[in-house]
């Protein structure tokens, strides 16, 4: 071969060792194992505050009150004023404190105890209050107002979003019906137990 014909099949022999150098390439290594990932994270709890309520007492109770003796032989229509007993307040206390809303734990009270409670921070009128009542002849009666006064004790549990127990909080609560409820007892009746004029008898 002459030596021109040489280098030409030289430098083919040269192209074609690196083109397949290129091709082939390195050794490849082993693939590393993938892990599983679980879509499904464990929680302690659902996100959010839990509230638990219990009522410890639901009182009627009376706020004001005035006696009055009808010595007519008739019966008497009258409106009286009366006089102050006992406020009532709706209030939140934390014996251990931690993430809750006193608003929450009224609520959870309301539902527990079954009536419409008043806010937090609310109390019953300090002052008299008029109140109208119809007395038989030649009786006593007291004319009363009042309210159910509900007392309880709560627990909270404060989740994070991720499910996870952030702090628990517990403590009492008090607080007393909306609605303002009058009674009228003849001093020499008995009244039904657990009612608002029962309550009112002591006052004869």
């Amino acid at each position: 071969m002459d030596p021109t014909r040489r280098a030409i099949a030289a430098i083919v022999s040269t192209l074609t060792v690196s083109l397949c150098a290129v091709l082939v390439g390195p050794a490849a290594r082993a693939a590393e194992p993938i892990q599983p990932i679980d879509p499904f994270v464990s929680t302690v709890c659902e996100p959010g505050t839990w509230y638990t309520v219990n009522v410890t007492s639901k009182t009627p109770t009376v706020t004001h009150a005035a006696r009055y003796e009808n010595i007519a032989d008739g019966t008497l229509t009258t409106t009286l004023t009366a006089a102050w007993k006992t406020t009532l307040k709706s209030a939140v206390t934390a014996t251990v404190s931690g993430t809750y809303t006193a608003s929450a734990v009224i609520a959870k009270l309301s539902v527990t105890a079954g009536i419409s409670l008043s806010a937090e921070n609310t109390q019953t009128s300090s002052g008299s209050e008029q109140v109208t009542a119809t007395i038989p002849p030649h009786k006593i009666a007291v004319l009363a107002k009042g309210r159910v006064a509900v007392a309880g004790n709560w627990s909270a549990t404060y989740c994070s979003s991720a499910g996870q127990i952030i702090n628990n909080s517990s403590g009492g609560v008090t607080s007393f019906d909306t609605l303002d409820t009058t009674a009228v007892m003849q001093c020499d009746l008995t009244a039904p137990a657990g009612s608002l004029a029962a309550a009112a008898k002591v006052y004869c």
